[in-house]
């Protein structure tokens, strides 16, 4: 059978080729797969970056951890200071009063005897420099100083007046130029005639000697 076509050229039916669409296919298929492989090697990426971001905080832990051992090392190390610190004054301001008495016992001029001996706790005045001090302000001001005094209380052979004073006098001179026992932990005699007194029939003149205790520098020992 022939099948003849009467419609008019324009009204007929056009035959439209399927290769405009297998383009649009390939193109959709190629841009699918590459935004599937960037979507993918961003998933890398992100996992390597968390990778390593789990590194880095293993590390800042480690290092938290190591910075807490220093710290308390630190501490450690300062409180056994201030430990070490505490001994050495204290033991720097040792006195053996058995061998210092025994010192003061061979310093004593004849005819001196002592009654008592009393450890005091004073404070005096002393003058330090401002080293910030402006312009027309004071330039020194005054503190208070504690320091412990040893009171030597006694008697002195005293048949004449002058015999006492100067036996308390030959006392505080042999005190001021002991510099090898005695002397090197009591210094700066000073002398106070109390009042006279009779003692077993004799005449005795009553004093007072008060030192300026120091307590004693640690001898430094020398590197080999």
């Amino acid at each position: 059978m022939i099948n003849v076509n009467l419609l008019p050229p324009e009204l007929r039916p056009v035959r439209r080729s399927s290769v405009p669409y297998l383009a649009v296919l390939m193109a959709g298929a190629v841009a699918l797969v590459a935004l599937v492989s960037i979507f993918m090697a961003s998933q890398a990426r992100i996992e390597g970056k968390k990778t390593s971001l789990e590194d880095l905080q293993a590390e800042l832990q480690h290092v938290r951890q190591s910075a807490d051992k220093v710290r308390k090392l630190e501490a450690q190390q300062a409180a056994v200071a201030a430990k070490s610190q505490a001994i050495d004054e204290i033991t720097s301001d040792r006195i053996v009063w058995s061998e210092q008495l025994h010192h003061l016992a061979k310093l004593l001029p004849k005819d001196i005897w002592l009654q008592d001996i009393e450890v005091e706790h004073k404070t005096r005045k002393k003058t330090i420099p401002i080293p910030d001090a402006k312009e027309g302000e004071p330039t020194t001001k005054q503190i208070i100083v504690p320091y412990k005094s040893l009171k030597l209380i006694g008697y002195a052979l005293s048949p004449k007046e002058e015999m006492g004073v100067n036996l308390v006098g030959e006392l505080v001179r042999v005190i001021e130029l002991d510099t090898d026992s005695f002397g090197v932990h009591f210094k700066n005699p000073e002398p106070r005639l109390v009042k006279d007194e009779a003692f077993g029939g004799a005449k005795v003149k009553e004093f007072e000697v008060n030192c300026e205790i120091f307590a004693a520098k640690k001898k430094e020992v020398a590197n080999p």
